[in-house]
This record gives structure tokens, C-alpha cells and sequence, in this order.
């Protein structure tokens, strides 16, 4: 008889997992902090949903489409990822009437197919207002999301593989992006020019997306909780239960932080106190930006400046990597800044090539520098010691500390080997008295 499943915490992978099915589940990373702890609430939430289903898997609809879609639903619900549970509504929603009947072992791809041509199709009207037929775009999309809830599927052990797995979508004929190339990129007075003709409350979140280069979401969920005086940054935690819920972070284990500058700083800090309970950036009427508005409002701005329509708010990210990698920015460091791995920075932005002027320069600098340490000696040890004296004897205030502080300074000093000329970009001025 199979052992009841309980929560157990393991000290070596600092997390609570159970044994579900022969396998151990992680239920959630952080200390141990039983019972009331934050990290500990969440393994109890997660347990009691696999418990959940694990009933549920017992049914005999359990395999319908339907009924796997309503489940993933539920557990996006439970998760508090409000705005992916909206999205995945509105995708699915069309899908369910197509064939979410169909046991999950009957669905072909010719089903998913046939979904897709006829959400393309002209589909008249509902209430009054055109049904949009749906682009490549919105495809990919709905695709995304029906492959997320089979893959949660069968993790959770509903299914026993995924159909829309990467054969499926290259037959399909729609796979994911790779490179960024064909992307927007600002050109040099486009974000000044929009910002100046802008409403105040709409240039403050071109500006911090301008100068962070984060993701749209990640500006307009931020709040003053949110906001790290001491680390000057934006810190969305990973194990968060209240406010925004950073997907990345909590799937990785690790805060998403945005950094500020001094700018961002005092745009973060004036807004907090003009908002210190709720969203930081607001649009006219107080509430909440969203993807469609803050859109719909660069739209107006572009068509005002007669700018181009391939003009995305997602465009002030790209061109932060751009411009960053172009000037010869660290990959690592960019990761760092804009949340991502260096995997993923390498396959959008692989396309780049630094500023090739600016790199040859920067090469020519470094092998002259080289040639220049190659043909020099270092300071005799005779004379360092007597430039210490000297110091000394005119500066009574030298300490045993300052005086190996300078020794080490003195050390990195080189003699070119033609001319007894001191080799230094910043060549310290000692002074001497007349009578020495």
C-alpha cells in the first residue's frame, strides 16, 4: 500500500517537496518556517492542489480537453497570475468549443489545425462589434498558451505527453521567434520628441522604460512596496503572495531587479509619495496601465509625429539591448539588467555586431599598453623605499598603513627602458624641499 503523501522539508535542497505518484514534487523553495511562514503557506497551497488533483485524476472525464483546461485554469487562479489567466480565457475560450469534448488521447493536430484556420477567417459580429480575425501573431500566441496547459497537464501527471511539442508547431507552421533582427529600434530624438508633445503622467513611463529597458509589464504592475531605497532598484520578490506575481522570478527562484539610475530614482521616489498605496504609474483617470492602452496612447504619438507603426512599446526594450551591445556592453551584465539568461540574450541579439570603430580603438589602446609594460622595468626597490622617506620626513602624518599603501602604488610605477622617465597615466607630484 502506497505511503499517504505528506509535506517534508529537506535541509540539502532548501525546499518542501512531496511524494507524489514515485516521484518527489517540489512544492516551494525558501527556509523552513513551518507553520506560519510565507514559504511554508505556499508548499501547504501547492500540496492541497496536487491533492486536488490527484482526486481528479480518478474521474472519468478527467482526459477530456475540457476538463484539462478548466484544471489549468483553476491552478492559474490559485496562483494569482490573474493577467496570464485572462490571456489564456481569451485564447482558449475558442478552442474548448472546438474540441474540448474530445478526449485528450483522441486530439490530433489536425483539430488544433483547423481551430487556427477558422480563428484567421472573418467571423462576423457578437453584440454589435466585429470579431477580429486573428493574425500570425495572435496565433502564436493561443498556440503558447494551449502548449503551456498540456505541458502543465502532464507534469501534473493528467497526461502522458505533450502534443504540441516542437514537431507539432514546425507542422503546424507556426514556430517561435529566434533573432530580434527585424525588430524597431529608436532611431536618436524619436523618444525626446514623443515625450515632449506627451501627457505627464505618460512620459514618466516612456522614460522609465527608456532608461531601464524592462518589460512594459514589469513597469506598470510596480508599486511603492516594490521599491528598494537602500539598493536604489525595483524588486519584484519571488516568493511574493501579495501584489504582482513575477512569473520569471518565481519559476526561477531568483527577485527580478530593476535597476535605477539617479533619474529613475527620483522619478521612483517623487511617485511613491504621490502614490504611496498602489500602482506607481496611473493613467488620467487614476487607474492601472494596461498592454492595450499604453499601445494605444504611443499610437497616437507616433501618427502625431507621423513616426512608423512598427513602433511598439516593447520597442524601448529592444533597443536598450541594441544600443547596449552596440556599444560593447557585456552580454552578462545585460542578462543581468533586463531579467534574462545569457542564453537567451545571445539567440535574439546574436544578430548584433558591436560598434566596429569604437572596438578596433579600444584594441589598438590595449596593445600599446601592452608594448609599453613589455619594454619597461619596475621601480628599483632602493628607490621606492627612499621616495617613502621622503614622504615621511615632509609629511609627518604617514602611518605604517599609508605607508604600505603607497609602497604598493609606488610598485605598479615603470621605467621606460630608453629614458629614466616615469611611465604613468597619473604620475604623483612629491614635494621636495630646497635644502634635501
Amino acid at each position: 500500500m502506497p505511503a499517504t503523501p505528506k509535506i517534508n522539508y529537506f535541509e540539502s535542497r532548501q525546499g518542501y517537496f512531496t511524494q507524489y505518484k514515485n516521484q518527489q514534487r517540489l512544492l516551494a523553495h525558501g527556509p523552513k518556517d513551518e507553520p506560519a511562514g510565507p514559504t511554508y503557506q505556499a508548499a501547504v497551497k501547492k500540496f492541497a492542489e496536487i491533492m486536488h488533483l490527484a482526486k481528479a485524476d480518478k474521474a472519468d472525464n478527467t482526459n477530456l480537453v475540457c476538463t484539462i483546461l478548466e484544471l489549468y485554469a483553476k491552478h492559474l487562479k490559485n496562483q494569482g497570475r490573474t493577467r496570464t489567466l485572462e490571456m489564456v480565457t481569451g485564447c482558449l475560450e475558442s478552442a474548448n468549443e472546438d474540441f474540448g469534448n474530445l478526449r485528450y488521447e483522441e486530439l490530433k493536430r489536425y483539430h488544433v489545425q483547423k481551430w487556427l484556420d477558422r480563428m484567421g477567417l472573418e467571423r462576423g459580429r457578437s453584440k454589435g462589434n466585429r470579431l477580429r480575425k486573428w493574425g500570425d501573431s495572435m496565433k502564436r500566441i493561443a498556440l503558447d498558451k494551449l502548449q503551456c496547459a498540456f505541458s502543465w497537464a502532464e507534469q501534473q501527471g493528467l497526461v502522458s505527453y505533450n502534443l504540441i511539442d516542437r514537431k507539432a508547431r514546425k507542422a503546424l507552421g507556426i514556430r517561435r521567434k529566434g533573432s530580434r533582427g527585424r525588430e524597431y529600434v529608436l532611431k536618436t530624438g524619436e523618444h525626446d520628441d514623443m515625450v515632449a508633445i506627451a501627457k505627464p503622467y505618460f512620459a514618466d513611463v516612456l522614460n522609465f522604460l527608456q532608461e531601464t529597458g524592462c518589460r512594459p509589464g514589469e513597469a506598470y504592475h510596480c508599486e511603492a512596496m516594490h521599491y528598494d531605497r537602500a539598493m536604489g532598484a525595483i524588486v519584484y520578490r519571488w516568493d511574493a503572495t501579495v501584489g504582482y506575481i513575477h512569473k520569471t522570478a518565481q519559476k526561477t527562484g531568483r527577485d527580478r531587479v530593476i535597476y535605477l539610475s539617479s533619474d529613475m530614482v527620483a522619478l521612483v521616489e517623487r511617485l511613491c509619495k504621490s502614490n504611496p498605496t498602489g500602482y506607481l504609474f496611473r493613467n488620467r483617470d487614476g487607474g492601472r496601465w494596461t498592454d492595450s492602452s499604453v499601445y494605444l496612447m504611443l499610437k497616437r504619438l507616433r501618427d502625431r509625429l507621423k513616426l512608423t507603426s512598427k513602433m511598439i512599446p516593447y520597442s524601448y526594450r529592444h533597443t536598450f539591448a541594441t544600443n547596449w551591445l552596440k556599444s560593447g556592453g557585456s552580454i552578462k551584465v545585460l542578462a543581468e539588467l533586463m531579467g534574462n539568461s545569457v542564453a537567451i540574450i545571445e539567440q535574439h541579439y546574436g544578430h548584433l555586431d558591436a560598434d566596429r570603430e569604437k572596438m578596433r580603438k579600444l584594441l589598438c589602446t590595449f596593445s600599446a599598453e601592452q608594448k609599453a609594460r613589455a619594454n619597461s622595468t619596475p621601480l628599483a626597490s632602493d628607490l621606492v623605499e627612499k621616495l617613502i622617506a621622503l614622504v615621511k620626513e615632509h609629511h609627518n602624518r604617514l602611518n605604517p598603513e599609508e605607508a604600505v599603501h603607497l609602497r604598493n602604488v609606488l610598485s605598479e610605477f615603470r621605467v621606460s627602458a630608453g629614458s629614466e622617465k616615469t611611465q604613468s597615466r597619473h604620475q604623483p607630484v612629491i614635494p621636495v624641499a630646497s635644502g634635501s
